[in-house]
């Protein structure tokens, strides 16, 4: 395993031992889907709610909202530093929270509810699990017990939330790095973002890898779920007593939001072999770089590289040093940023 890759295992240790004893309660049974953006989480997320009983919404980001620092869990670099959480959700907390999921994720809420919470979070009596309740419950129309969760930068909280609800079942799905790089940059060019460099996204996408296996999360690969869907999602409920029989792809109409411009082939089928187009994007150069920076991670999940990079030696050393030169620019610019916002919140 590299340095890095060794020192995330040595910080997400420490992550997983502050938040053991959280006086929690645990209202419903839960799933949460975590991965890396562009890993098939919603494709995932609509196979599960196959399941009798459940429910679910477009992602609520509600635990990247939470933590008690400025710097909220982008989605394409992990924390640089830990976060920091409350037994008690504040009246500020609260507003942002519930601010932010009715502009994002479609969360609709009587105007007596908000009040309500609001009064409770200025009192210091509302808890972190009260208002996830609360807020989740908004999108369950009719009474139903299983609840769907899918916010793929969950997987930064993914020690909080275990401690928030033990019970909850959390799943991660893994893919190819190589088809999920040319994804993620279409994405933030749709949305007119910049773009992340192949060193950049290889940060994130480790980060998510290691947490899997540090937090020893149940984890299918996107290349098993689309080409057997039932026999993969039902794998992963192996434990849980629930298993699902047919699948409905109506699902996937119902749990984003229409205006989503990444969204626009809804009328197209989910289960496609959709895999393995890396090699007509991306140019020798890129997909040495990925299989170079993502190695270990490829190898546990059986993801054999294109470009033989095991034997590679010269091609990894030169990408371990322009990758540590690339994170501490990438880390400064987050520090950087960091103190911008805490300047700008003294004078206004």
């Amino acid at each position: 395993m590299t340095n890095y890759g060794m020192s995330i295992k040595k910080k997400l240790f420490r992550h997983s031992q502050l938040y053991k004893k959280v006086d929690m309660e645990n209202n419903a049974k839960k799933i949460f889907i975590v991965g890396c953006p562009r890993s098939g989480t919603t494709l995932l997320q609509s196979m599960l709610l196959n399941l009798e009983g459940s429910y679910s919404m477009p992602e609520t980001h509600f635990f990247d909202l939470l933590p008690d620092n400025n710097y909220v869990a982008p989605r394409s670099l992990p924390p640089l530093f830990p976060f920091v959480y409350k037994n008690r959700v504040d009246g500020a907390t609260c507003k942002r929270v519930i601010d932010a999921m009715k502009k994002h994720s479609r969360l609709v809420m009587h105007d007596d509810s908000v009040h309500e919470l609001h009064q409770q979070a200025k009192g210091g009596t509302l808890s972190v699990a009260e208002l996830f309740e609360a807020v989740v419950q908004s999108y369950n129309k009719h009474g139903k017990e299983l609840l769907i969760e899918k916010t793929p930068t969950h997987i930064f909280h993914v020690p909080y939330i275990r401690a928030l609800f033990p019970d909850a079942l959390i799943v991660h799905i893994v893919r190819d790095p190589r088809d999920v790089y040319p994804s993620f940059n279409g994405l933030l060019e749709k949305l007119g973002k910049r773009k992340r460099t192949v060193r950049e996204f290889c940060v994130l996408w480790n980060y998510c890898i290691e947490m899997t296996r540090v937090q020893k999360i149940k984890t299918v690969r996107y290349e098993d779920l689309v080409q057997r869907p039932l026999e993969a999602t039902n794998a992963l409920l192996a434990s849980t007593g629930m298993s699902v029989t047919a699948l409905d792809e109506e699902n996937y109409k119902q749990i984003v939001k229409p205006h989503e411009v990444w969204h626009a082939n809804l009328g197209k089928k989910i289960i496609a072999t959709n895999f393995g187009k890396y090699k007509t994007i991306l140019s020798k150069e890129v997909i040495a770089e990925i299989e170079v920076l993502c190695l270990d991670g490829m190898r546990a999940f059986g993801y054999t590289p294109y470009e033989n990079a095991e034997r590679s030696f010269f091609v990894r050393i030169r990408g371990s040093f322009f990758w540590a030169i690339q994170k501490g620019l990438i880390y400064v610019s987050v520090l950087l940023a960091f103190f911008k916002r805490k300047i700008h919140n003294l004078f206004v």
